[in-house]
């Protein structure tokens, strides 16, 4: 058989006594292609995978909608175009508009001397970027004798953030977060009237130039709302058991639904729906493989079935273990705090203790090679020290009983 691990954490108080529950993590299918995308107001209906469910997490990935473009430089017909809408002021900056595999802004450096140098853009009347997060562009930069930073200007109070990109010579995603930028002038920032954004050539030597490209906005953390219960496939009905408002951030997300305290029988879906925003797109990966049993409503009611499966993990509860060892990890050190681990023994009607003893410094490993009922073997932990947190790597197969 296959050994497993799980990590528990376990919070001490007055009394310690935990119940341990062990969980096989079973992965649905692998993420090949995208299933299935929500916007606002949509919903994305998926079935019970697995009996004996007790926790489901669904991956997703959020991606920025249009309406946060900064600049693509797709509309830009030529470099005049592009000089109209992006200056600088310097006569050792040129700017030039390229197509490589898309448009894009050219930025080359002709003297030493163009440290200090502005590429920036105005905006008469205002913008306002008070709902988002940071900016992020595709860069792409000849050499490293040359630095540069990205400034966003209210017209008082000026936020700058150096660029820091990691390799010479390639294309990569810079994310900038406002909330790591330095403040030049005196008052508070006002991201409602924003003037002028732009670059500054911080250091620089001859002949370094920079590929710009694909500048957005990176909105503020986005929301949906997951639910169990049931499906009326005929009627299009969901009936909730139970729901939770998640939090979700740009690129991949891990959203954890826990049924475990909903009885097995008691529900056969759950429902993801996507908050109104008008920020974040969610894209949900999986496989093509035959599957009728996925279900997504438009912001309509609209009801359109999906062939495939989703990427996703469901925590499978597993009835009898064989538990191998228990490894043990205080948040401060044991210092003669009581160790017991002992188990229900149906076959007797009585705890058979497996551990007891005293723990001393900063790990203890616990050898058990016993079967148990899941959820039947408790862990007790009598402090004479100041620890608050246990953390439990926990060895086990699943277990037969002779």
């Amino acid at each position: 058989m296959t050994m497993l691990k799980n990590i528990i954490n376990f919070y001490l108080d007055d009394i310690n006594i935990f119940p341990i529950n062990l969980y096989e993590e079973v992965i649905t299918c692998l993420p090949e292609t995208v299933i299935c995308s929500l916007d606002d107001n949509e919903s994305l209906i998926i079935p019970k995978y697995f009996p004996d469910t007790k926790k489901i997490k669904l991956y997703l990935k959020s991606s920025i909608k249009n309406n946060n473009v900064v600049d693509i430089f797709e509309t830009y017909n030529n470099t005049g175009d592009l000089k109209n809408v992006w200056k600088t002021n310097s006569n050792f900056v040129s700017l030039e508009l390229v197509s490589l595999e898309t448009k894009m802004m050219k930025i080359q450096l002709t003297k030493s001397t163009s440290k200090d140098s502005m590429i920036y853009r105005s905006y008469f009347p205002t913008i306002d970027w008070t709902n988002f997060d940071g900016v992020k562009f595709k860069w792409f930069q000849s050499d490293f004798g040359s630095n540069f930073n990205f400034y966003i200007y209210d017209g008082k109070v000026k936020l700058v953030k150096n660029i820091e990109p990691k390799n010479e010579q390639n294309f990569e995603d810079i994310f900038l977060f406002f909330s790591e930028f330095s403040q030049i002038g005196t008052g508070n920032f006002n991201f409602a009237t924003i003037k002028e954004i732009g670059f500054t050539v911080l250091r620089s030597i001859e002949n370094t130039y920079v590929y710009v490209d694909d500048i957005y906005l990176f909105p503020k953390s986005d929301f949906i709302t997951t639910y169990v219960g049931n499906y009326d496939i005929d009627n299009n009905s969901f009936t909730k058991i139970k729901s939770n408002t998640n939090k979700i951030n740009l690129a991949w997300n891990i959203i954890e639904i826990d049924t475990s305290d909903i009885n097995n029988w008691d529900w056969n879906y759950i429902k993801i729906f996507k908050n109104p925003s008008n920020l974040f797109r969610c894209d949900f990966y999986g496989s093509s493989e035959e599957s009728n049993s996925i279900f997504k409503i438009d912001s309509n009611n609209t009801l359109s079935q999906i062939s495939g499966k989703i990427y996703s993990g469901c925590l499978i509860y597993k009835n009898i273990v064989r538990i191998s060892r228990i490894v043990l990890y205080p948040d401060t050190e044991f210092n003669g705090d009581i160790i017991k681990i002992y188990k229900y023994d149906f076959t007797i009607s009585t705890f058979q203790i497996l551990f007891y003893n005293p723990a001393f410094g900063r790990e203890i490993v616990i050898d058990i090679n016993d079967v148990c009922m899941n959820g039947r073997i408790f862990l007790e932990i009598l402090r004479k020290s100041n620890i608050k947190q246990i953390t439990a790597i926990i060895e086990f197969e699943e277990g037969v009983i002779y």
